[in-house]
């Protein structure tokens, strides 16, 4: 039996013989294509499955690192001359409660060998300060959320200072925050506010409560030297000493309620804006009491 390709007569015997091996070169070399299409299909599949895979692993073991808790030292340095520094505990136990593993925990004092490097070598500027000190570099995720309210120092160390007064300004060695207020009253005024138990729960919702209180009246010596002195016309009322200027709430509000003097004193003078019943000195009538 013969290929039908190559049945022909005596005469064209050549070129049928030609013809036949063309036609049976074309379906032998067709394989050959095919294998290297697929086995460069393969090989960029592995390319990218590669790619795929490092990728994914990279990704792994960066939420892996993120996960993984940051271990250092949390060291707090006060100050022995600020005993009514405000409280900054807070913020170390805000510190323990996130992502670190706090292998040691220190207390210094700012006058000791270490307290002094420290705040030195940190430029720490207000006290008491809170300075976490990483074993190793801190990676970008972990360190964006502890550095909030605080700042960093390097690659392992992030550092906290108290803002809110009272607090120690390590520059000036003074004490910032420490006010004084002196309540001003009327002992003739039955029907009068108690102008403490009214200002001084407002005072401290906006940060602030004075370290020292003291009383005079309207009608002895102090009393009315101090209503001389700040030309005060309403009673009662409440002298507060310069240092309230660095609590920034009450400073920029109080306008609204008071004036500035020149000694720096903040005194409240708007009594009718925090709806006090007082007596005006001028008229000695007894103003913003309630009708029956």
């Amino acid at each position: 039996m013969t290929n039908g390709c190559c049945h022909s007569s005596n005469g064209s015997a050549n070129a049928a013989k030609t013809n036949c091996a063309d036609s049976a070169s074309v379906p032998s070399s067709a394989p050959g294509i095919w294998i290297k299409a697929l086995v460069a299909v393969f090989v960029a599949n592995l390319a990218v499955m590669i790619v795929f895979t490092f990728s994914v692993n990279g990704k792994l073991n960066e939420a892996i690192d993120l996960a993984k808790p940051v271990e250092g030292t949390l060291t707090t340095i006060t100050s022995s001359a600020c005993p009514l520094c405000r409280d900054f505990s807070p913020q170390a136990e805000k510190v323990k409660s996130m992502n670190t593993d706090i292998q040691e925990e220190k207390s210094l004092d700012a006058d000791s060998a270490e307290g002094k490097e420290l705040i030195g070598k940190l430029e720490i500027k207000n006290l008491p300060a809170i300075v976490f000190s990483a074993k190793e570099r801190i990676k970008t995720g972990a360190r964006n959320a502890l550095e909030k309210n605080g700042r960093s120092v390097g690659e392992n160390i992030i550092v906290w200072e108290q803002n809110a007064p009272p607090y120690f300004d390590v520059a000036s060695s003074q004490t910032r925050g420490l006010v004084t207020a002196m309540i001003l009253t009327d002992s003739s005024c039955a029907k009068c506010t108690d102008i403490k138990n009214m200002l001084m729960p407002m005072l401290a919702r906006m940060g602030m409560t004075p370290s020292e209180e003291s009383t005079a009246d309207i009608g002895n010596p102090e009393g009315d030297e101090l209503a001389d002195k700040y030309k005060i016309i309403a009673v009662p009322t409440v002298i507060l000493s310069p240092e309230t200027g660095d609590y920034q709430t009450i400073a920029s509000t109080w306008p609204q309620v008071g004036t500035v003097e020149e000694d720096g004193s903040y005194v409240l003078r708007n009594l009718a804006a925090i709806r006090a019943v007082y007596r005006d000195l001028e008229t000695g009538k007894v103003v913003g009491e309630k009708k029956e």
